[in-house]
């Protein structure tokens, strides 16, 4: 029988190993946490939500029920809209600004004039050296895309000189973050000249998670809950959740299995999907995992113990021990 693990043990080692080591030191990871129901689903995430609180992360949830996860474009949007980017902008000003011996109003007002004032500067001499470490620090950063870096600088100006920004740019390069913008000719004028679609989305997530980091956060916890893909046409909750083909399932998958191949180029960043039991469902005519090679491979714990399970592996079970004993007796078959 595979082994299972209780959830409140295997969030205890992701907090010890991960979140506060090998996560907040620049490190990613992809894990896979199968569970039994439902509603333990949305138990897990609302726990690893806690965690980022307490361990000074940017969590942010993605359910497959309302977000078109199987397009990575759709998934960054719905990540972007969970995250503070005001909040994050003032905290990089503030940690940069005393890295460079700046002092700080009492008010603690970023403007260029409380700025110079604050630190017996002329205007002038305060514009130039701000404006020359947001090129050293943010402009030549190839960490993060071109877009990317004149976005974060644009939110960066108008918290310095929101006199000096064009009226609604601000506003507008958030639209365009949260793929809510119209027409990118908005932007034109800030020189973003393409909207964020699915050939530079994944970009756009390493962006995200190495801003995060410089903003001061330990790093970025993404969970995404993908219930809703085992769901029968018909299937009725609140709210009309989506429904999917196995095409687009498969979709799905193959975006998880990017995930899971681009860690070298992530970091900062903890991936955690939150899967039903019927995940590993080992009929190839169902919509479980199976029917996807590509990710079943990754996962699939081939060498495992036969009486304690690895809550550091890819895949865990989590629940009571014997939850899925008729399932995993079935499940070893394939191993």
């Amino acid at each position: 029988m595979a082994n299972t693990i209780l959830t409140e043990d295997w969030l205890a080692v992701i907090q010890e190993e991960y979140l506060q080591r090998f996560i907040k030191l620049g490190g990613a990871a992809v894990k896979f946490a199968v569970l039994p129901e439902e509603p333990r689903c949305m138990e897990l995430v609302s726990s690893l939500g806690k965690l980022a609180e307490a361990e000074n992360y940017c969590f942010a949830p993605v359910d497959v029920a309302t977000t078109r996860a199987h397009m990575i474009d759709k998934m960054f949007f719905a990540i972007a809209h969970q995250i503070p980017w005001d909040d994050l902008t003032w905290s990089f000003l503030k940690s940069t600004l005393r890295s460079k011996d700046y002092y700080i109003p009492e008010d603690q007002s970023l403007s260029i004039e409380a700025l110079a004032s604050a630190n017996g500067l002329e205007i002038k001499e305060m514009r130039r050296s701000i404006n020359s470490w947001l090129e050293n620090t943010l402009l030549r950063d190839h960490r993060m895309t071109m877009e990317f870096r004149i976005a974060m600088v644009r939110l960066c100006q108008f918290l310095l000189e929101p006199q000096d920004t064009i009226p609604g740019e601000t506003d507008a390069v958030k639209q365009w973050l949260c793929g809510e913008l119209s027409l990118i000719s908005t932007l034109k004028k800030a020189f973003i000249f393409q909207k964020i679609a699915r050939h530079n989305a994944r970009d756009m997530v390493c962006s995200l998670c190495h801003w995060v980091h410089m903003a001061g956060k330990a790093g970025l916890i993404v969970t995404i809950d993908i219930s809703q893909y085992s769901k029968p046409r018909g299937y009725s909750t609140s709210g009309r959740p989506l429904y999917y083909r196995l095409a687009a399932i498969l979709d799905g998958y193959e975006v998880l299995r990017q995930f899971i191949d681009s860690t070298d180029e992530l970091e900062f960043c903890l991936v955690v999907v939150a899967a039903p039991l019927g995940f590993l469902d080992i009929d190839r005519s169902g919509r479980g995992v199976i029917r996807y090679d590509a990710l079943y491979s990754r996962i699939v714990d081939e060498v495992h113990d036969q009486n304690q399970a690895n809550p550091l592996s890819s895949l865990v079970r989590l629940g009571k021990v014997g939850a899925y004993s008729q399932h995993s007796a079935a499940y070893e078959g394939l191993l």
